[in-house]
């Protein structure tokens, strides 16, 4: 059992401490640098302003712009969180792009889902809005890092 726990905080860490590794340390050692990794991965907080600004954009630029409005809203939004987020937020945007697609396709096609024959309707939504989150994060990130990154 303690070879596991070194082999795992070996592989999190890259490095092993005998002295961390002690019975009472090792847990809360581990449960924090799980923990660090786990948020640094996923962020809830930016997950819920990615959740607002794709909601906004889908609603707010899909009132102005028919047809194709609601995925160019996300598409803006999407590239200007990862213009302004400083880390790589692309989890976190295309989840909450595939969140806000699905509820409003589910919305949009509410009887035909409720007939059974909507479903593929609302999954394709919720594909366009994970695809469409994730490519504009990605493409906001990559131009705030061509700017201000030197030659």
């Amino acid at each position: 059992m303690a070879d596991q726990r070194t082999d795992y905080a070996e592989s999190i860490s890259g490095e092993y401490d005998p002295v961390e590794s002690s019975s009472s340390g090792a847990s809360s050692s581990l449960r924090g640098k799980v923990g660090s990794t786990a948020t640094s991965l996923f962020s809830l907080k930016f997950f819920g302003v990615a959740l607002v600004g794709m909601a906004v954009g889908l609603f707010v630029v899909g009132g102005f712009i028919p047809f194709f409005g609601s995925i160019v809203g996300m598409a803006v939004a999407a590239f200007a969180l990862g213009l302004a987020s400083s880390q790589h937020r692309i989890v976190e945007t295309a989840a909450a792009g595939l969140v806000v697609s699905g509820v409003a396709s589910l919305l949009h096609h509410l009887v035909l889902t409720a007939l059974g024959i909507g479903v593929p309707l609302v999954v394709l939504g919720a594909v366009v809005g994970l695809v469409v989150g994730g490519a504009g994060a990605y493409f906001g990130h990559d131009l705030r890092k061509g700017l201000t990154e030197p030659l």
